[in-house]
C-alpha cells in the first residue's frame, strides 16, 4: 500500500519554470533581432558611405577645377589690365598736374 503522491504543486513549479523559460527565450530572440536589424542598419550605412567617398573622385571636381582655373586666370587678365589703366591715370594725372610745362 503504497500513498498516493500529490503532484499538483510539482506541476505548478514546473509550469513557472516553463513559463519563465519561454519569457526569456523571448527576451533573448527579440534581442537578437534587435542585434541583426541595427547591425544591418550599419553595414548598409558603411556601404553607403564607401559609395559616395569614391564617387567623390577627380570625375566630379574636374570641371569644378577647369573653371576654378579660368577664373583665376581672367582675373589675372583683369588685374594686369587694371595696372596698365592706372599707370596711364597716372600719366594724365602728372600732364593735367603740370599743364603741359
Amino acid at each position: 500500500m503504497t500513498p498516493e503522491l500529490d503532484y499538483t504543486a510539482a506541476r505548478f513549479w514546473m509550469d513557472l519554470i516553463q513559463s519563465a523559460g519561454l519569457v526569456l527565450l523571448g527576451i533573448y530572440t527579440w534581442w537578437v533581432n534587435r542585434a541583426k536589424v541595427t547591425n544591418g542598419k550599419f553595414r548598409d550605412l558603411e556601404t553607403r558611405m564607401a559609395k559616395v567617398e569614391s564617387r567623390s573622385g577627380c570625375a566630379q571636381h574636374s570641371d569644378f577645377d577647369k573653371r576654378i582655373r579660368l577664373v583665376q586666370e581672367s582675373v589675372s587678365a583683369i588685374n594686369g589690365r587694371m595696372e596698365g589703366v592706372g599707370h596711364s591715370l597716372n600719366i594724365i594725372q602728372e600732364y593735367l598736374m603740370t599743364k603741359g610745362k
